[in-house]
């Protein structure tokens, strides 16, 4: 991961992390090309895991996101963009989803890996809140821009 520093000192930038946004549509067409194996993100040497979510009145909702690996584990962070409407935080789909459920599956390079959720609490995410900063520099600035505290969660193989 030693080639993606610079990579990850950009997404600190505001504007990269606009234009990282805007990317998305590529990426999701270079992703079904390659049938999940390969990503802009992933290209750029950060780990990107695609994510799928049951919701409880059915169907899925998916991710993507940047997670960091916690031993055989993953760590992920998620919450408002820091835009209220009506002064409540807008929470993207899948972390309402993952607050509601104990199972999601992974999909890391093609594979899907079926995982148990375990929602940090306040002394565990204060642990692992680092080890995800050094991953993804952004996610600081983003926690620091939001209504409330991003979630953390660990995800574990089944």
């Amino acid at each position: 991961m030693a080639g993606s520093e610079p990579v990850r000192r950009l997404a600190r930038r505001s504007w990269a992390r606009r234009l990282a946004v805007g990317l998305g549509p590529l990426d999701r067409r270079l992703v079904r090309a390659s049938r999940g194996r390969v990503s802009v993100v992933e290209l750029a040497g950060l780990p990107l895991l695609r994510l799928r979510v049951p919701r409880r009145r059915g169907g899925d909702v998916e991710a993507v996101v940047v997670g960091c690996r916690y031993g055989e584990q993953w760590l992920i962070a998620g919450g408002d963009d820091g835009r209220p409407v009506d002064h409540h935080p807008v929470r993207p789909a899948w972390t309402t989803a993952l607050r509601s459920t104990d199972t999601a599956c992974l999909v890391v390079r093609g594979r899907e890996v079926p995982v148990r959720v375990q929602h940090a609490d306040p002394e565990e995410r204060e642990r692992w809140w680092p080890l995800l900063v050094r991953a993804w520099p952004a996610y600081e600035d983003c926690d620091r821009e939001a209504a409330e505290q991003w979630d953390v969660w660990l995800l574990t193989p089944l």
